[in-house]
């Protein structure tokens, strides 16, 4: 991986701009909570490269617990580390607007201050919150009109290798496609919209599943219907050759039903607050944990993280989440008087002092021009 980001680095940044010092970083004023609005979904589908093609609004995949004990195997295979840089290499971002032309079609981005991956959000609150960053990193950045993008660079076919894991096997064998998904759906994605210091985020998950409570689910999740967004197929933008075609199938779930997957060998029952981080920036409220030794699983818990759990997690985080929200606000300042309105953050080394911000060449834009134009309104005054 480091190998790739070096290779990555020479071929795609430029110049020195400036660096960044944590110290740089005025924190944000406005609390943070874990309220949040879903905006759009969608899947992709088996399909070849040339043919770039997602289910709106999809569906995430449902928990279906077994009888105990169960033996899984290791991973086998290989795994695409970020299935929206592999399948849609030039504009990262064009599935996520397109299932918000459907889904969402009065959509108007001039209020929103920032578009971002979930897997973006880590290494900066790392950044922000002044800890010992151990891993370098490279995240493009660019500015749209108002609105500050960034995606992890490079990537697109960065592998991932079993490496003794079982966490695809565990999830495939708990998990059934539902909603009429199929076996041609692959990762689920949702787009959640929320406040952070102030600041009005897009952001960009994956979700392993849903999970509906035996107990108390009054309206349980049934097969969609037959006229959800239907002939909506062509309200997308098909303005460029390697457009993403978009298929109708899935249905909406609700937010609260959605759960996050992990194995692990057994030992103690304390949830590590990377995980716990990683669901609250996704606010994906369920945790489902299998405990295993040498792939025999004997006890799956699960448990609902979205109430008291994250209400402690943004509570002991609050400093790092406002400097967070204020190096996000430094950003959006930074890149938008670069050349081109668009940079390179890097993290060069490990435990480096300074995020560098570098000029960026070779980089296509984070969407196609025609859905600047859809979804953006010439009338703001900073625009």
């Amino acid at each position: 991986m480091l190998s790739s980001i070096r290779t990555y680095l020479a071929q795609n940044t430029g110049p020195l701009l400036l660096e960044l010092s944590p110290d740089d970083v005025t924190p944000s004023q406005i609390p943070i909570h874990k309220a949040f609005t879903t905006i759009c979904s969608y899947n992709w589908k088996i399909a070849p490269l040339a043919f770039p093609t997602i289910f709106v609004p999809g569906a995430p995949r449902k928990y279906v617990p077994l009888p105990l004990p169960q033996h899984f195997p290791l991973d086998q295979g290989t795994y695409y580390m970020n299935e929206n840089a592999y399948r849609a290499p030039r504009h990262r971002y064009e599935p996520m607007f397109q299932a918000m032309a459907i889904m969402q079609p009065d959509m108007r981005m001039n209020a929103i201050d920032v578009v971002v991956d979930r897997g973006c959000l880590k290494p900066l609150m790392e950044v922000a919150g002044k800890k010992n960053r151990r891993k370098p990193f490279c995240i493009a950045a660019q500015r749209i009109r108002n609105t500050l993008f960034l995606r992890v660079a490079g990537g697109g076919k960065d592998l991932a290798h079993g490496n003794g894991s079982r966490g695809h096997s565990f999830e495939k064998a708990f998990t059934m496609a539902f909603m009429g998904m199929g076996s041609d759906a692959l990762s689920h994605y949702r787009v959640h919209e929320y406040d952070f210091g102030g600041l009005r985020m897009l952001v960009r998950c994956e979700v392993d599943a849903f999970y509906e409570h035996p107990d108390y689910e009054c309206a349980p999740e049934t097969a969609p219907s037959p006229d959800q967004y239907m002939g909506l197929e062509d309200v997308g933008l098909k303005g460029h050759a390697d457009a993403t075609r978009v298929t109708i199938r899935g249905k909406d779930v609700a937010p609260h039903k959605m759960a996050e997957i992990k194995s692990r060998v057994k030992g103690g029952d304390t949830v590590p607050r990377d995980v716990i981080s990683q669901m609250w920036l996704g606010r994906t409220p369920w945790l489902i944990r299998g405990k295993h030794k040498d792939g025999k699983v004997s006890e799956v818990t699960v448990t609902n993280e979205g109430g008291y759990t994250f209400d402690r997690y943004e509570l002991g985080q609050q400093d790092v989440l406002r400097r967070t929200a204020g190096l996000l606000t430094l950003l959006r300042e930074v890149v938008g008087a670069a050349p081109g309105q668009k940079a390179m953050l890097v993290w060069p080394v490990a435990k480096a002092e300074c995020l560098e911000v570098r000029e960026m060449i070779s980089e296509p834009d984070m969407i196609p021009g025609e859905f600047v134009e859809r979804f953006w309104l010439h009338s703001y005054a900073d625009d």
